[in-house]
Order: structure tokens, then sequence, then C-alpha cells
């Protein structure tokens, strides 16, 4: 199998023996394939249910299910040595041949040729990624996530053609593929130790007597005397980073509640209605099993991740849909210009949380470092968003609809305290109504032809977008997007079924 992997306890030769080095599937002792597959997927089921009356059913269910396995990212992780771009010496093109006049123009000059794939032995390869990338695709990654769902139910008939139902509806995700750490990360610890001087090159702090007097040594004796002293304290201090996009650790976990009601009129006098709410909530220390299609990057401390558990970027407590499609009464026996129908999906949910994003220096001991609450935030002395900020045209968007006073700007090497997520401030609401209305032509009695006019956003709402969040931008807490959904779209339609 042509397929390579970073193995972070194997020596690498390149780098004094130091952990961290590439390996082949099925050479020199290596798995034949790096991902692991999910030999215990024991899934059961359970339900209940109890007529408590001949109007009233309990209901109750619980189970226990996985996440399909599937491919992850793209289909050219996992091929370094083996294929992938190619990045050509100064004087060669970028196609890695020669086109030197001293070479004759000969293909592949030598020092080209020894990077040509396939690079037939690990040892090369991870002697040629030195101060690049590999890539990791952690062995469990390989396993199913897996849910726990349970919910209790009440079920009310309120008459012959209409139902209520109230339920409780819990789901824990477990063991959900984060992706979100950072296994290159500087240990914070180095702060206190080092200070500023984590920024300096290594070829100066060799000489500098604090950085002596701490017992700073090489990592290895041919470390590059550039690179600054914090990358030479890293875990893997010969790579600059570990890519782990594509199978990184299963180590995200997911806990969401939820209170559920519903009302349904079935088909009954031309009216069909169902209109659900959900009063929910959803915390995770990742943003789902697929976490790379909508992820706050890396986490800000690898070395303390339950800091980042929050309310997830998908938390939205309140969520009211109503549907109906109802046949209008006028004219309704005649052929030709009876038989109208209008259906419509109303859509009113919570906006999702936000992030405050900082620009303090973490010295390659954090990632994506957030700011931290100004005094005062926590009494509710001073309010998240800005006071002066209202949606009227006059001040949406002259006025920041966040309040900078809130926040600070934590010093260098200090973590912000503000979560991952804020479920006390969220982006606008979303507010939305799809129309639709059409007429059935009976053609006899095989076929029907059906014209159809339909609307999403029927009432043109325009939406407020996101503030800026960037807490160093000058714009912070502005909304400059002018929309934040999309304009009425009309869209005519016909159909003959058969």
């Amino acid at each position: 199998m042509k397929n390579s992997n970073f193995c972070p306890t194997c020596p690498n030769a390149a780098a004094g023996g130091i952990p961290g080095a590439m390996v082949y599937a099925g050479r020199d002792g290596a798995p034949e394939r790096f991902g692991e597959t999910r030999m215990n997927a024991w899934g059961p089921r359970l339900g209940l249910a109890y007529q408590l009356n001949n109007k009233t059913v309990l209901r109750s269910g619980s189970a226990i299910y996985y996440q399909p396995s599937r491919e992850d990212g793209n289909a050219d992780n996992g091929i370094q040595g083996f294929g992938g771009t190619f990045g050509a010496v100064g004087n060669n093109l970028s196609n890695g041949i020669s086109y030197l006049v001293r070479d004759g123009f000969t293909s592949y000059a030598q020092t080209i040729s020894s990077l040509r794939p396939p690079i037939r032995d690990a040892a090369t390869l991870s002697a040629n990624l030195i101060q690049q990338t590999p890539f990791f695709y952690y062995s469990k990654a390989g396993r199913a996530p897996y849910f726990t769902d349970w919910n209790f139910t009440i079920e009310r008939q309120m008459s012959t053609t209409s139902l209520l139902r109230t339920s409780y509806h819990g789901v824990v995700g477990n063991k959900l593929l984060s992706r979100q750490q950072s296994l290159n990360q500087l240990d914070p610890r180095y702060w206190a130790i080092y200070g500023n001087n984590l920024a300096t090159p290594v070829s100066a702090a060799l000489t500098n007597p604090a950085v002596i007097a701490a017992g700073f040594t090489l990592p290895y004796a041919s470390f590059p005397r550039n690179l600054q002293l914090q990358q030479a304290l890293r875990p893997f201090p010969h790579y600059a980073g570990i890519n782990s996009n594509a199978g990184g650790e299963n180590d995200g976990h997911s806990t969401f509640h939820a209170l559920e009601a519903s009302y349904e009129h079935r088909f009954s006098k031309g009216l069909f209605m169902l209109a659900s709410y959900t009063f929910a909530k959803l915390i995770s220390g990742s943003n789902g099993e697929d976490a790379n299609r909508a992820s706050d990057g890396a986490v800000q401390n690898q070395y303390n991740r339950r800091l980042d558990k929050a309310v997830a970027s998908q938390d939205t407590p309140h969520n009211l849909r109503i549907s109906y499609v109802y046949e209008l009464p006028f004219l309704k026996n005649n052929r030709y210009l009876g038989g109208w129908k209008i259906s419509g999906i109303h859509t009113y949910v919570s906006g999702t949380p936000m992030v405050i994003n900082c620009n303090q220096n973490l010295f390659g001991a954090g990632n994506n470092a957030r700011c931290s609450f100004a005094p005062g935030v926590s009494t509710g002395a001073i309010p998240l968003v800005n006071p002066e900020w209202n949606s009227s045209k006059e001040k949406a968007f002259s006025v920041p609809y966040l309040n900078k006073a809130a926040f600070v700007l934590p010093p260098n090497m200090v973590f912000g305290d503000t979560p991952r997520r804020m479920a006390n401030l969220r982006t606008p609401r979303t507010v939305n109504e799809d129309l639709a209305l059409l007429k059935d032509f009976k053609m006899g009695e095989k076929y029907n032809f059906e014209i159809r006019a339909s609307a999403s956003n029927a009432f043109n709402r325009a939406l407020l977008a996101a503030p800026v969040t960037a807490f160093n931008n000058p714009a912070f807490g502005f909304i400059n997007a002018p929309q934040g959904n999309g304009p009425r779209n009309i869209q005519l339609g016909a159909r003959i079924s058969f």
C-alpha cells in the first residue's frame, strides 16, 4: 500500500534520533493500514409505549448509533513520498526539470532527482520534511464515532385530526473527530522560563546568559540557528507543524438537551399544518464529527483542552418552524378556476454564538488567541452589546453592535478568558418565510398538470449580518455587510405527472 504517516514515537535519524519521523505502511514494522476499524459497534435500540387513556400515550426510547465511516479529507492525504506537489530549487522551473544550459538541458538535475517521488525509504522522506509539515493520521480516527440518544414523549390527541406532542430529547456524542488539536504547540510553561526570549533566533539565544542559565540546549546538533528559540522547544522541533486536519484525534465530545413541542393538524377540511418548537442547548469541545467543515480552528491551548468546551457554533436555543398546505375554498368545485393551494414554511431561529478574537503574542504556545472580559462584565455593569445600537437604518451600520469596552486585549503570553463561543452574545436571528401557490389540472385519469409559483424569503426581509469580531480590527463591533440573508427569490414552474 502506497501510504505514509507521521509516527510521534519513531526516532528521526536526520534530527539526532529525537522522536518524530515518517513511516510507510507495511514496511519496517509499520502497520499495513494506519487507521483502526471499530470492532465493537454494538448498537442496541429500546422503545416503550404506554397508553394512559384513550387520548394520551407515553413513549420513551433510547439507542446507540454510529457515524458511518467515510474518507476523511481529500484523497491526497497520506501520500508524502509518493506524490503531491513539488517545489523546485530557485534556479529551476517549477515542474522540477532542469533547463540550465550548463547541464545541457538534461532532465532532473541531481538536486531534484533525489527528491523525485517515490522516495523509497522512510528515513529519506523524514529528512526531506525537516522544518516542513508531515501528515498524521491518528490511528483511532478510523473508529466510527458513536452517539447515545434517549427521549421521553407525551402525546395527546386533541381532536380526530390533531395531535399535540411534547418531548424531552438528549443526545451525547462520543469519540468525535475533533481535528482541533495542535500537536506541535509549545508548552506554555516555557513562558515563565524564557519570556520574550522565545522570539529570539537560536543563534542569539545560545549566547544569552538568561537562556543559558535556564539550561537550554539544542534539540539536535544540526538544528537551524536562524529559527526562533520557541521552535527549538516544541515537542517536535524538527517540524514546522503536524498536519492532522483529515485524521485528527477522536477526542471530541458533545452534549445536546432539548424540550420539543409540536402540534400536528392532519389533512382535514383542506388544511394540513405542522408547528414545532424546540428549546435546546448544544455544548461541545468540537464542532461536530466533521469539524473541519465548520471549525473554529485549533484550540487556544493544546495543554488544556477543557477550556475550549463551550456552546457549539451550531447552538440555537429557540427554534420555531411552521409548515402548512391549505386548499383555497373559493371556486373549489370549478374544474378550471378552482383547485388552488397555498403552502408555506416559516422559520424563526435564534442566532448562533460568537467568538471574540484578540492578537496577543503567544510565542507558539497557543492558537486562535481570544480576548478577556473587562472588569464589570460578570456583574452586568458593562453590557456586551452596545446600548447605543439599534436596528434602525440610522444606527444599524453607523454605531457598533458590540461594546468594545466589554473586552480587553490580554498581555502577551496570557490566554484570554472569554469562551470559545459565548452563549450570551449571538449573531442576529433568522426570520424567514417561504411561500408557494400551486394549482392542479386533471387531464383525464392518468395525467395531471401542475403549475407553481414559489417565493423564498417571500416578504423580502433584510436580516442583519454578523458584526466584525476581530478585536484588533478598526471596524470591531460594526456590522459591515448590508444584508445577512438572501433577497426574495421567485420561481415559476410547471410539471406533468402520469
